[in-house]
């Protein structure tokens, strides 16, 4: 992870050179972690990096809830993540999470020995996949999952281009579930 922070400074810095005749950055780089262990390190250690890295307007960690920041403050977003995400502090959370529980049953018919373990709290359900059962889960989803099936990911989507500050509206949402 700390190639992806190393990563991100860079393109950080290289954009804080970038602007506009009125001093507005052309171009603004945001990072999301993973909610697990090495990916609640990275975010401590990223958000470290620079005084002008700071942790919820920059870096973002993952959570089954994600706020949005609608031009809040990096203090206000963290504790409406915090405040969203209250039953789930004992749930880690990663990108795969957010396919269907639909995708999942079919992915788990030829592949729940990819399945290290899993924990369901409050209606949310994290899988730690092995490294095999992440590429087996992405095909899966190439071949089988249709737009409802990935319904979180445009939620996630909504909420980055919200942290950009840029436009939401024209995203429309699928119905979760089939």
């Amino acid at each position: 992870m700390d190639g992806v922070n190393d990563r991100f400074r860079a393109a950080h810095q290289l954009a804080a050179v970038d602007v506009h005749p009125d001093g507005a950055l052309k171009y603004r780089f945001i990072g999301l972690f993973d909610n697990d262990e090495e990916g609640r390190r990275a975010f401590g250690r990223g958000a470290g990096l620079s005084r002008h890295i700071v942790g919820y307007r920059d870096l973002f960690l993952l959570h089954p809830v994600m706020p949005l920041a609608n031009g809040a403050t990096a203090a206000t977003v963290k504790q409406r993540a915090i405040d969203l995400n209250r039953d789930y502090l004992q749930l880690d959370w990663e990108i795969e999470d957010l396919v269907s529980p639909e995708i999942y049953r079919v992915f788990e018919a030829d592949h729940s020995h990819e399945i290290r373990r899993s924990k369901t709290i409050a209606g949310k359900t994290h899988r730690d996949l092995t490294w095999a059962g992440k590429v087996k889960l992405r095909q899966c989803v190439k071949d089988y999952a249709e737009l409802a099936d990935l319904h979180e990911f445009i939620v996630l989507i909504r909420a980055l281009r919200n942290y950009l500050r840029l436009r939401t509206d024209q995203i429309t949402l699928p119905k979760a579930g089939h």
